[in-house]
């Protein structure tokens, strides 16, 4: 009896010793190792997002206001960059020859006498500037000898004006070297004669009420061909063609 007893609750093969074999229809359950617990704490939940609150109207007013004022610095920088380009960019007058009368001709060997009345044609190009023109010189040169030279009064011009400057240069006996005295006397018998005129300004100021003046400038007007037809040689001679446009520089 005692030894069927024992049998009975015997340790099965597998099993670890220490641990009682339960009858059949036992519900206990033995683990050999700690049996994890299954968590019971819940994840905490995300925070909530923040509140959207409605743009202010006052943020946009001062939006608003910031691009006008933008935009109005922006128009003035351009304007005063405008202005001062206007007022300070200006062009050099333009000169041409409108007519030209040759008198008193007369050459004898080398010593020539003749006067010159020139008449330029004198324009400012420049809408916001006047211009004063100081004392000048004037020659007149055939080829590269110098025939007559004198020096003449100032004068002004108005903006964007057109205004003719009589100017006469004479020559009393004047020495003129072998070599174009004798080319001379030959254009002159043919009846016309090619001279070239000269004018030079060593203080011009270009002036605009607002911004100044551009200082003292050196201004030099060269007339190259300018041809002079003689009706006979005695006769006085006159300009030939059109007007004559000059070089400024």
């Amino acid at each position: 009896m005692m030894e069927d007893a024992y049998q009975q609750y015997r340790p099965a093969w597998g099993y670890p010793p220490g641990q009682p074999r339960y009858p059949h229809g036992s519900t206990a359950t033995v683990h050999p190792y700690p049996v994890p617990q299954p968590e019971t704490n819940n994840p905490a939940p995300p925070p909530p997002p923040d509140p959207i609150h409605p743009p202010r109207a006052s943020s946009h007013i001062g939006d608003v206001l910031a691009a006008i004022l933008g935009v109005v610095i922006l128009g003035g920088c351009i304007g005063s960059f405008c202005l001062i380009g206007i007022f300070t960019n200006y062009e050099f007058p333009s000169f041409s020859i409108s007519s030209i009368s040759v008198s008193r001709f007369n050459l004898s060997s080398t010593n020539l006498t003749a006067d010159w009345d020139i008449v330029f044609s004198v324009r400012n190009p420049n809408k916001h500037h006047n211009v004063e023109y100081g004392t000048f010189d004037a020659n007149v040169y055939y080829g590269s000898a110098l025939l007559a030279k004198t020096t003449l009064s100032p004068f002004s011009q108005g903006k964007h004006e057109e205004i003719p400057v009589t100017i006469s240069v004479a020559a009393l006996s004047s020495y003129v070297n072998e070599d174009a005295a004798l080319r001379l006397a030959a254009d002159h018998a043919r009846g016309s004669i090619e001279f070239r005129v000269r004018l030079l300004f060593s203080a011009v100021s270009i002036r605009s009420h607002s911004r100044g003046d551009s200082g003292p400038l050196l201004i030099k007007v060269w007339c190259v061909h300018v041809p002079v037809d003689f009706s006979s040689p005695q006769g006085s001679g006159l300009l030939s063609g059109a007007p004559r446009k000059c070089k400024v520089s």
